[in-house]
């Protein structure tokens, strides 16, 4: 399943959607970056549910448990600290 991504950092995602899973949820994906693609597992620390009805997705907020090990340099070069 896609879903849009509100904030990525090194730790993990703030994801928007329709139907958000129950924190404690173990989440398996990859995120994209660039023409890469990088796998993670992660765990849904926090969900705010949306309103179908109008339209409105929910947002839940995944934690990384683990993560390419790509992933952590292509997102310092893509986004360095300020």
């Amino acid at each position: 399943m896609a879903v849009f991504t509100a904030d990525v950092s090194e730790d993990g995602f703030c994801a928007e959607l329709m139907h958000v899973l129950t924190p404690g949820s173990q989440v398996n994906g990859t995120l994209s970056l660039g023409p890469n693609e990088y796998p993670f597992v992660g765990k849904v620390a926090w969900a705010r549910a949306g309103d179908a009805r109008l339209g409105q997705r929910g947002r839940m907020g995944v934690h990384f448990e683990t993560i390419d090990d790509r992933f952590l340099a292509a997102y310092q070069q893509n986004f360095p600290e300020k």
